[in-house]
């Protein structure tokens, strides 16, 4: 079985050959390089959310569909079934897996984020156009936002826009377990 990020690397591949988009050409739309988005298609790097994000934007299509296709308007998706975007951890220090597979059109898709204990030493600052829900399963997370710190425990949600700065990290020693949703900005 291909591992995760190989699969959406075709995906991606397809979709961008389809629109007769060239690496160059969609890289810069993105704000990557042409080598990283290369390297994406071919499944050889983990990236983060919002760069996929980023990706299915530039191509017209759904978040959804990159990372898994469904066209059913009622899904159950068993716990052994959640598919992990990411068999690796990402350059942040966290791994992602996409909850219910969401299908063509919908407007948000659901993520399990699990923050490793040594995360990365800078902060994450990442930039995408989308509102998101974030809701702290396990654990604590140091929350950045625009320049400010939060700290959120277990319990704690927060909504922000997610085209202004902002990221997560574990704190106290321990991993910490959120539930991502996000809705694109139309």
């Amino acid at each position: 079985m291909e591992e995760m990020e190989v699969l959406i690397g075709k995906r991606i591949r397809k979709k961008r050959l389809s629109q007769k988009l060239t690496l160059q050409y969609l890289a810069d739309k993105v704000g990557i390089s042409k080598a990283m988005l290369s390297k994406i298609e071919l499944g050889k790097v983990s990236t983060p959310i919002s760069t996929y994000s980023r990706i299915a934007k530039n191509l017209d299509t759904a978040l959804s569909v990159l990372i898994g296709e469904m066209e059913e308007d009622f899904l159950l998706i068993r716990k052994d079934e959640i598919k992990p975007i990411s068999s690796r951890k990402t350059s942040e220090g966290y791994r992602y897996e996409m909850l219910g597979h969401a299908w063509p059109n919908k407007k948000w898709s659901a993520y399990l984020i699990t923050y490793a204990v040594e995360t990365a030493k800078e902060k994450p600052n990442f930039m995408h156009d989308s509102d998101e829900f974030s809701f702290v399963l396990e654990g604590q997370m140091l929350f950045h936002y625009q320049g400010e710190q939060y700290l959120l425990s277990e319990g704690d949600c927060i909504f922000f826009d997610g085209s202004r700065p902002h990221g997560g990290q574990a704190y106290g020693g321990k991993p910490c377990k959120t539930l991502l949703i996000l809705t694109p900005k139309n």
